[in-house]
């Protein structure tokens, strides 16, 4: 679960960028889907969540099945929101 108190700085899609890193690319959401696991990087003041293609990920956003979901969120002030709400 992902706790939205947090400032959510920004949302992109990711896409294979020819057919020769398709495959890789598809080996990504397999392993992430494979494993009910999203992606975890640790930036300077902010963390990017990978999300790959299913129905909690459309919850925030909806892509295409060969799309992964990132999510930049800041770490720095946690903002106030009302409780309970959260990402899956």
């Amino acid at each position: 679960m992902i706790d939205i108190n947090y400032l959510k700085i920004a949302i992109v899609t990711f896409v294979a960028s020819n057919e020769t890193q398709n495959a890789q690319f598809q080996e990504y959401i397999k392993y992430f889907l494979e494993r009910n696991r999203a992606g975890v990087a640790t930036l300077h003041d902010s963390v990017l969540y990978l999300l790959p293609p299913c129905a909690t990920t459309n919850e925030i956003h909806k892509i295409t099945d060969n799309e992964i979901l990132g999510v930049f969120v800041s770490t720095c002030e946690p903002v106030d929101t009302p409780p309970g709400n959260t990402w899956f």
